[in-house]
């Protein structure tokens, strides 16, 4: 039997945290408040320290450099006096771990695909333009672990308000590629893992909101730890 003992967490915010022990470290996102380079450079030097074997990371709607498409249209609005290097940082970034956009790695025989993409939001980076039905097609079949910035409809999408604001198309598709876990962030009210359709099923899919600040940006929660398994065929 393969296992790994996955770490998640995500919308740190540019606060830091002690994370429990593990085999891969997962941040779904939102690490910093604005993309500042500063912000970009500190969370890669916490995320060296880190003692697990493998990282996994996926940028969220807040990290805003790191969106090198959009990135020139953002300075305008938001680092206008500031001279930062989008590419540099984001290779910084990938040197210290498998940074994921809309990209997969495979970990001792699971396949993680990660995407920071979520529906357009304030015009924030990293946001999904029109439907998004085309767009999650981009997922990968046999992925056993999907990571996303913004959460699916229905699962750790509710809002203080009561509100679901979920991506149906994503869990649409999540639901036919039936991985065995769906983490993400973004909605930092909704945090806690939740069964699909109550767990009834052998096959049912574990869907995660990792996010551990709550709506005031105060920490509230810790890192969620999942056991990904696989029992070996014969």
């Amino acid at each position: 039997m393969n296992q790994l003992t996955l770490v998640c967490l995500s919308d740190t915010h540019s606060k830091f945290v002690d994370v429990q022990n593990g085999d891969v470290l997962i941040h779904c996102g939102d690490f910093t408040n604005w993309g500042h380079e500063q912000e970009i450079k500190d969370f890669i030097s916490w995320l060296k320290a880190q003692p697990h074997k493998h990282k996994i990371v996926v940028p969220g709607n807040h990290d805003i450099t790191l969106d090198i498409e959009k990135y020139p249209q953002l300075k305008q609005k938001l680092h206008r006096y500031s001279n930062f290097n989008p590419e540099q940082l984001l290779q910084d970034l990938k040197d210290c771990c498998h940074l994921l956009i809309n990209s997969s790695v495979t970990i001792e025989g699971f396949k993680f695909w990660g995407s920071p993409y979520s529906q357009e939001y304030c015009d924030w980076a990293f946001q999904i333009e029109g439907s998004s039905q085309q767009f999650w097609d981009k997922i990968e079949e046999g992925s056993d672990v999907i990571i996303t910035h913004g959460p699916p409809y229905f699962y750790g999408d509710k809002t203080s308000n009561g509100s679901r604001v979920g991506d149906k198309y994503l869990i649409e598709k999540v639901k036919k590629i039936r991985p065995k876990l769906h983490v993400f962030g973004g909605i930092h009210e909704s945090y806690g893992g939740y069964e699909e359709d109550g767990g009834y099923r052998d096959d049912a899919i574990k869907f995660v909101n990792c996010s551990i600040m709550d709506e005031k940006f105060k920490i509230q929660n810790k890192p969620y730890v999942y056991h990904l398994t696989r029992i070996n065929e014969i």
